[in-house]
């Protein structure tokens, strides 16, 4: 933690005045198993090689990139009171053994054209791995470098269902096309998967 502070501090003083309008300190942590707040597992996907992480986030001609930042704050007292069954279905796996809901053997993370396969199989269609799952018009995976961590803590605030400062996950992405960002965050707003276009880039 004390990390974070100073690099913050030493981000901070290099930015011209005013540039920051609002701030917040959230500190993220690991959980065992590497699991969310919510108990599922959190998946690395940046397990490509370098050059290929690179080429997903770095814009050619600038060296730059484009950085997404959400805070997710989690209702852990309305998700408490669910079944397992209908927990596992927010999700599209399984929270025991971490399995695709689906009658069939799929690996979206390597076979990403296989989604709607996967949804006739049986993976709820509004799950976060299904609105999270996109491809290109050849096929290949939307791809973009990224990082979440579980983050916050219970107070401030009163341990209640009307608490909104309870934690969450906190999601840091990075990608060499903003319309990446734009996709991903339309299917998250509710965009239909069954859409013509879903496999196709947001041109």
């Amino acid at each position: 933690r004390s990390a974070c502070f100073l690099a913050a501090r030493e981000l901070l003083e290099h930015l011209p005045p005013g540039t920051i309008f609002d701030a917040e300190d959230v500190y993220g942590f690991q959980m065992d198993e590497n699991r969310d707040i919510l108990g599922h597992r959190l998946h690395d996907l940046n397990k490509d090689s370098a050059a290929t992480l690179h080429e997903a986030a770095v814009i050619p001609t600038t060296g730059g990139s484009y950085a997404l930042a959400q805070l997710w704050r989690h209702r852990l007292f309305d998700f408490g009171d669910l079944p397992p069954d209908a927990k596992d279905a927010v999700f599209g796996k399984t929270q025991a053994d971490d399995k695709y809901i689906c009658d069939a053997k799929v690996d979206l993370e390597s076979r990403p054209d296989q989604l709607a396969f996967a949804i006739d199989a049986g993976l709820p269609e509004g799950s976060h791995v299904a609105r999270m799952i996109g491809v290109d018009q050849d096929g290949n995976r939307l791809r973009i470098v990224r990082q979440s961590m579980p983050c916050g803590g219970i107070a401030p605030g009163p341990v209640d269902k009307d608490n909104i400062h309870e934690p969450g996950l906190f999601f840091l992405g990075f990608s060499r096309d903003p319309l990446v960002f734009d996709y991903m965050l339309k299917r998250m707003a509710g965009q239909p998967i069954r859409d013509p276009s879903r496999d196709k880039r947001p041109c």
